[in-house]
């Protein structure tokens, strides 16, 4: 994600925590559903 704008990144961090797939926390992303970002980092490539 090399270029991204960090309102852009912010957006998208929001929409995953929605879905169940991460917790955002005061300086912490924890990974919940590893399996969920697999697919869509390969959905990309």
């Amino acid at each position: 994600m090399v270029g991204t704008s960090r309102v852009s990144i912010n957006k998208l961090m929001v929409s995953w925590a929605e879905a169940g797939f991460v917790t955002v926390e005061r300086g912490r992303v924890t990974l919940r559903d590893l399996e969920a970002l697999e697919d869509i980092a390969g959905a990309d490539s």
